[in-house]
């Protein structure tokens, strides 16, 4: 990896912290408990992460 590349994959993880930090703020302040915004987190994440499926399909 390149030194761009490196800076680019760190804003990248950076962005989605802060994304996720926001996220689950929201979810508490919504009513949801620690447990329930932690799991909303972590689908966030996921989504993120791995997007849509291409064959349409979900599991």
């Amino acid at each position: 990896m390149n030194n761009d590349a490196v800076k680019e994959l760190l804003n990248a993880v950076g962005a989605l912290a802060e994304m996720s930090l926001n996220f689950y703020r929201a979810a508490i302040n919504s009513g949801a408990t620690r447990e329930e915004a932690c799991v909303l987190v972590q689908s966030l994440i996921s989504a993120c992460i791995y997007g849509k499926r291409e064959d349409g399909h979900e599991d």
